[in-house]
């Protein structure tokens, strides 16, 4: 016999051996159930036209009640075998109608018989923190690419998913986490985000239509810059609300504050508490907003250089990871608080806009009327 087919019997004997199984009997209507489960003169109507006269009924209706009778029997001989098996520890096919009982130390885990070891879910084997979320029917993006650990709590499985690759769909509400050893890079709408690693981001949901940053850092740009219209896209962090103007920036929660860094085009920043203030930092600034106000900040930033530390860093020693973004501190200066008035001139009041849609309605008109005087004519 050939060695190949020696390996091919051999591992067929090591998965088998994993397992014990038990199949469902479907039984005969005519040996099994007739005069067992039901008279025995309903089935002689029914099937010899006998008895019909005992029975009161004729042929065909006879026979209407035992195939009746029959798949009631079955439906509930099927649920029996299938509570039995589970009751047991045992895994139910319903597709085999087959009930599969783990051997030789392996334990059941989602449809299959794994090691002990692997039946912990991912919580527990990653040390995930407890996350609820109420989720939603809408899909809002998908993972590009990730490296590591990195995990998506899905509030319709109500589980954590992971260590998760490219091509997830992301959906409403999902939450998304990254261990000190994994980062990955998201497409949402018209922006894509690069996670950096100790984050967890949730994404908008039915009720919250923002994404909320609760920890780590974040690196968002425009996916097709300035070739289609800018899709509203706001972040929420410990202590302000940003919102994007068509920009690539960086955003760190810490416990003190929330830091922005913008390298290019501008986005604005409000406290939570108070949206009626918004700041707006552009391209080479930085804003740090606290409890108690939002201070701002400029700097020196070569974006080739930056983008190449930020993007490249090693995953291999988490310990000698610098987890901020790339700012040389000599070039930075000192910081200005906008809500002590240093930077009244900064802060963008909310006015009316009544006048602007005034005039364009105006327009409209002129041109309607000039359009009917010419057809007219």
């Amino acid at each position: 016999m050939r060695p190949a087919l020696w390996l091919f019997i051999a591992l067929s004997l090591a998965v088998i051996a994993q397992a014990r199984f038990e199949y469902f009997y479907y039984p005969d209507i005519r040996d099994d159930f007739c005069g067992v489960h039901i008279n025995f003169q309903f089935c002689k109507c029914a099937f010899h036209n006998e008895y019909c006269e005992a029975v009161q009924l004729d042929k065909s209706a006879a026979y209407a009640k035992v195939n009746s009778a029959f798949e009631t029997h079955v439906k509930k001989s099927i649920e029996t075998f299938a509570h039995t098996c589970m009751n047991a520890g045992g895994i139910y096919s319903v597709i085999k109608r087959q009930c599969e009982y783990c051997e030789n130390g392996k334990v059941p885990k989602e449809g299959v018989c794994v090691n002990p070891n692997d039946a912990r879910s991912v919580q527990e084997q990653f040390n995930l923190p407890h996350v609820e979320s109420q989720g939603g029917s809408s899909s809002l993006g998908y993972v590009r690419d990730a490296e590591g650990e990195f995990f998506v709590y899905s509030p319709g499985r109500a589980k954590w998913i992971g260590p998760v690759r490219q091509g997830l769909t992301l959906f409403e509400g999902d939450v998304l986490y990254t261990t000190p050893n994994g980062r990955a890079t998201i497409h949402l709408g018209n922006s894509n985000l690069f996670i950096a690693e100790r984050t967890m981001l949730r994404l908008p949901t039915p009720q919250k239509k923002r994404s909320v940053l609760e920890q780590g850092i974040i690196n968002v740009w425009e996916a097709v810059k300035r070739l289609v219209k800018n899709e509203p896209f706001e972040v929420e962090g410990a202590h302000s609300i940003t919102g994007r103007k068509g920009t690539d920036f960086i955003m760190e929660v810490t416990s003190e504050a929330d830091v922005y860094t913008v390298h290019d085009g501008a986005i604005e920043v409000w406290k939570k508490d108070d949206s009626s203030r918004k700041i707006e930092i552009g391209a080479g600034k930085s804003a740090r907003a606290t409890s108690s106000a939002i201070e701002y900040s400029a700097y020196e930033w070569d974006s080739l250089l930056a983008q190449n530390r930020w993007t490249n860093r090693d995953l291999s020693e988490p310990s000698e990871r610098n987890l901020t973004p790339f700012i040389d501190p000599d070039l930075v200066h000192p910081s200005e608080t906008a809500y002590t008035g240093d930077l009244a001139g900064k802060i963008r009041q909310q006015k009316s806009r009544t006048w602007i849609w005034a005039v364009l309605a105006a327009i409209l008109i002129a041109a309607a009327y000039f359009f009917l005087i010419r057809k007219k004519k």
